[in-house]
């Protein structure tokens, strides 16, 4: 193994240390603030989160997504980057281009339908009945969490379902992940594949697991040809900001819906593919270095 993979495992394997502490980190602080909350004379075994779930209200679970991406992603992302020189060195990318921007926007709306096949796929998998439960669970907290009753919530679900998993997520799959990987591997699409099966896995929906790969595959190479995270970071808010309005307006129960039109969805997504396939040729000439290309 050359001496950049062996500081690639290393960068690697800190990530997943600190991300532990991270979680820790997180399970300390809600653990004590349910503790204060509910008065230190409530009992006196230690308070566990979720059984309190029930009791939270929409802008509380908010909290509490935004303390999971402070404590779990972005703590471990800004310690990891300021003292691996491994990370470091390796995170810095090209300038970004408008007309770059554009096309990668392109190809990220045509992969639309493609998602959607892969999510009819999904469909079709029988899933253990354990992690059918845990989907279950998850579903019905993302529900309350977008019950948005006024304006003001808006601002709130916005920051914190979209904005913040944006930067956050794109930080660490992409920015660190990702780069440790090609590094590791010797082999960007491999590197890219890998990250987004973990990234798709660190989610625990696995209904979701086949759409969310396809995602990050694409916001994967979004960032591998253009050389900067800002690509996908800002894609990746888009699509989390309009799931956020389309299930305002639709409404929660939206996200209980799982029927696909095989005859429609099939043809959708052979002309997204061919699209893709050239929107990809376009990106392809840009040819955006990335400081380990030149390891490779």
């Amino acid at each position: 193994m050359k001496l950049s993979g062996k500081d690639a495992l290393v960068n690697l394997l800190l990530l997943l240390l600190v991300m532990s502490l991270g979680f820790m980190l997180y399970s300390l602080v809600t653990t004590i603030g349910i503790y204060i909350h509910n008065g230190s004379g409530a009992g006196s075994s230690i308070p566990r989160l979720t059984d309190y779930l029930d009791t939270m209200n929409a802008r509380q679970l908010l909290v509490l997504q935004l303390l999971s991406h402070l404590c779990i992603l972005i703590l471990p992302a800004v310690v990891l980057s300021v003292y691996r020189p491994g990370i470091r060195n390796y995170y810095r990318s090209s300038p970004p281009y408008m007309i770059f921007g554009m096309y990668a926007l392109a190809i990220f709306i045509c992969s639309l339908p493609i998602t959607g096949l892969l999510s009819y796929i999904n469909n079709l998998l029988n899933l253990p009945e354990w992690l059918t439960v845990r989907e279950n669970e998850i579903n019905a907290l993302l529900k309350r969490i977008l019950s948005i009753q006024d304006w003001s919530d808006y601002i709130y679900v916005i920051v914190t379902v979209a904005l913040i998993p944006g930067i956050a997520e794109e930080w660490i799959f992409r920015g660190i992940i990702q780069n440790q990987l090609v590094r590791l591997l010797g082999s960007p699409w491999a590197a890219i594949l890998l990250s987004s099966i973990i990234f798709s896995s660190m989610h625990l929906q696995f209904e979701g697991f086949l759409p969310r790969m396809g995602l990050g595959f694409i916001l994967g190479t979004i960032y591998y040809l253009g050389g900067n995270i800002i690509y996908s970071a800002m894609l990746h808010f888009l699509f989390n900001g309009i799931q956020v309005l389309y299930v305002s307006q639709i409404g929660v129960d939206s996200l209980d819906n799982k029927d696909f039109e095989a005859m429609k969805i099939i043809p959708a997504a052979i002309v997204s593919l061919i699209l893709c396939y050239f929107i990809f040729q376009k990106l392809n000439q840009f040819k955006l270095r990335q400081p380990w290309q030149q390891e490779l």
